[in-house]
């Protein structure tokens, strides 16, 4: 920028030089012409005797006398007014130059500047695509999730329960037969009763009963829904006992038959249903003392050979979702024997034996 200010000002000089010299494009002349009473001409003689020639001069000539007096011709003056003018005229031009050239300096200023604060939006501009492309990634996957969550809330509307209260539960099953308060283990007989059916228990508690003809083995009967007695094949609450056994666990049984958490086992069942039919209830209670249940008229379950198949399962009734109705036909299934029929192992995914049809239908 200094070094055009420096040009300019030169060309400015310049041109004041050219307007000295030139007005109107005629040069600025004073010579001998028609000036004899003020500039004489000067004969010289060369030394070696060649002919004198005569030397224009051209320029301002002396304004003032050898006594100071302004001259009197006008007309033989150098018309100053009209160059001072000109100048004048020039000068504001060039100042025009230079003030424009200051805008246009100003302007490229400007220009850098806004060319700086283009990039940087560019790169604000790069850094937001970048978080635009995870966000709508992020906003993808959510909306999976979301539709996955809104597909497992219609399953669930679509199976909702309403949880009955134990009085509830009481009147759609029947009326109570006995007392719900089971006796303590020191009350506990040695009488062999034929089923939790036997007319000669009165009260829930833990009874022996015959399996078979020939044994007999200790089993909780409930009496505290409905009018019949119910032998308790599992008892799970609080998580005390792990049911995430081997199929032989399974198949003998596990757990402590009082009032603690077991499988009553596979065998056991298939011995004492003897090829009969049976009922199944499934009750359901939460933290609240609120149940819901699953009743079926019609239960059987097929010997080992079998992989103790569900052999049948009909007459659903309750609250609790009919969703064991597909598990008919499937054999039992644990972590070291796969019978049910989903790519992955079910008893493994959900830590626990059952008639799996798939790991989330039980």
């Amino acid at each position: 920028m200094r070094q055009l200010q420096l040009l300019l000002l030169g060309a400015f000089l310049l041109l004041l030089a050219v307007a000295v010299e030139t007005v109107d494009g005629e040069p600025i002349k004073s010579s001998s012409h028609g000036h004899h009473q003020h500039h004489h001409h000067t004969h010289h003689k060369k030394k070696h005797g060649s002919p004198h020639h005569h030397n224009m001069v051209y320029g301002f000539g002396d304004p003032f006398e050898s006594n100071g007096r302004w001259l009197q011709d006008e007309s033989d003056q150098c018309n100053c007014n009209v160059i001072v003018q000109k100048m004048k005229k020039l000068r504001e031009k060039v100042l025009l130059v230079v003030s424009s050239f200051d805008k246009l300096l100003k302007v490229q200023v400007d220009l850098r500047n806004i060319k700086n604060l283009l990039k940087n939006i560019d790169l604000s501009l790069t850094a937001l695509g970048g978080f635009v492309s995870n966000s709508e990634s992020q906003i993808a996957y959510l909306e999976e999730q979301t539709h996955a969550v809104s597909m497992l809330l219609s399953r669930a509307k679509a199976g909702a329960v309403q949880l009955l209260t134990r009085e509830n539960l009481i009147e759609a099953l029947g009326p109570v037969k006995s007392s719900t308060e089971a006796p303590p283990l020191q009350e506990l007989d040695e009488i062999v009763y034929s089923s939790c059916q036997d007319r000669r228990i009165i009260k829930t508690g833990v009874y022996r009963v015959y399996k078979n003809v020939t044994n007999s083995m200790y089993v909780l009967c409930s009496l505290d829904f409905g009018q019949n007695a119910w032998t308790v094949i599992q008892n799970r609450f609080d998580g005390s006992e792990t049911f995430f056994r081997p199929w032989n666990h399974y198949k003998r049984g596990f757990g402590y038959f009082g009032h603690g958490e077991y499988w009553l086992g596979l065998e056991n069942i298939y011995a004492m249903m003897a090829g009969r039919e049976y009922e199944l209830l499934i009750l359901l209670e939460d933290f609240d003392g609120k149940f819901a249940y699953a009743k079926y008229k019609y239960f059987r379950i097929d010997g080992e050979k079998d992989d103790y198949r569900l052999a049948k399962l009909h007459g659903y009734i309750g609250n609790a979702g009919n969703s064991l109705q597909d598990a008919e036909g499937m054999k039992f299934s644990t972590y070291d024997r796969d019978n049910d029929k989903s790519p992955e192992n079910c008893a493994q995914a959900n830590h626990g034996g059952w008639w799996y049809k798939a790991c989330g239908v039980t």
